[in-house]
């Protein structure tokens, strides 16, 4: 499955270097809750949606794009499949709930994506039931389970999701990997 880096959304990278004809794009793609590099994700790059290069990442979950055009914006896909119900437990459920009860809160906005089973925009007992109806293999999950997003992103406190825009030259752009329902981990 293809997921656009963050939500439905292309990630532009505008390659641009101060004295050089060509720039480079590298990084890494990192686990959620452990931090630890995420080996077997499909990373592509298209430029005017065209394919440019395309590699998968090896132990070290990285990556990285050379002799780009200085100056162009690109964007990456990454996609990342899984056993549907890998990384799911009714364990997710209690924190989700915890979370919409705010006895709880789930401690980042990482977490808070990955709560966004439905990929709504926000979190909700909607989100609760979907989760509870694939564990239990009443249903399988929709859309994308994998959400790639830059671990030093900005985010404004605020669960609603939006695009995103990188706009200089890129070098060790760590990536967090985030399964959704994936909470407890």
């Amino acid at each position: 499955m293809k997921n656009l880096l963050y939500i439905a959304a292309a990630f532009l990278l505008s390659a641009a270097a101060a004295n050089a004809q060509n720039s480079f794009i590298s990084g890494t793609i990192l686990t959620l809750h452990e931090e630890a590099p995420l080996s077997g994700v499909s990373v592509q790059l298209y430029l005017d949606d065209v394919l440019v290069d395309e590699l998968t990442t090896a132990a070290d979950g990285h990556f990285n794009f050379t002799a780009l055009t200085n100056g162009e914006t690109y964007r990456m896909e990454l996609s990342y499949d899984t056993p549907p119900l890998q990384g799911l437990s009714t364990l997710d459920l209690v924190f989700i709930a915890k979370h919409i009860l705010a006895t709880e809160l789930l401690p980042t906005p990482h977490h808070m994506i990955a709560a966004d089973f439905n990929n709504s925009g926000n979190i909700s007992v909607l989100d609760i039931v979907r989760l509870r109806r694939v564990i239990l293999g009443i249903e399988n999950p929709e859309g994308e389970q994998w959400v790639f997003v830059p671990q030093d992103y900005g985010f404004d406190n605020s669960p609603v999701l939006s695009d995103l825009q990188v706009n200089s030259s890129i070098e060790n752009l760590d990536i967090y990997a985030i399964k959704r329902g994936d909470v407890a981990n």
